[in-house]
């Protein structure tokens, strides 16, 4: 095709989409309180992502008796689920903020930002339950969960 015929074409399609009153619409995530919300989207796609963080700790007390039990290791299970694996020897004072460097924060998805309750286990390295509980995962929210 030669360059005046597609110049001609582009123009002719140009003016029709501009006098047929056709919008171009941007789909996205419409939700400021989701993680990936789009402020330059015109029509909400359902593509909205929500998540809560947790963040397990303990004090020295409870790091000197897994040390005294040889439990050098401990894995957090969300629902079942293996989730982190860390060792035994990093300890606080108060609860740390999630996903502060080397704080055990466990991340969960949640359902249209709806809150979600899980069930959790913590166990060693030599296949004992240490703690079990359940735990909150809220919208952009961290729940603390203080093992003692």
């Amino acid at each position: 095709m030669n360059a005046f015929r597609f110049s001609l074409l582009a123009t002719l399609g140009l003016f029709l989409l501009m006098n047929t009153g056709c919008e171009i619409t941007f789909r996205g995530c419409l939700d400021p309180e989701a993680l990936n919300f789009d402020a330059t989207a015109d029509e909400d796609d359902g593509s909205c992502l929500y998540e809560g963080q947790a963040v397990f700790w303990y004090d020295a007390s409870v790091a000197e008796d897994l040390d005294a039990y040889l439990s050098d290791s401990l894995t957090f299970y969300i629902d079942g689920e293996p989730m982190l694996t860390v060792e035994t020897n990093t300890y606080w004072l108060s609860a740390p903020d999630c996903g502060l460097y080397n704080s055990y924060t466990i991340t969960a998805g949640l359902e249209a930002g709806e809150p979600r309750v899980a069930t959790y286990q913590v166990i060693d390295n030599f296949d004992d339950i240490l703690w079990d509980g359940v735990v909150a995962f809220n919208n952009n929210g961290c729940t603390a969960v203080e093992l003692n």
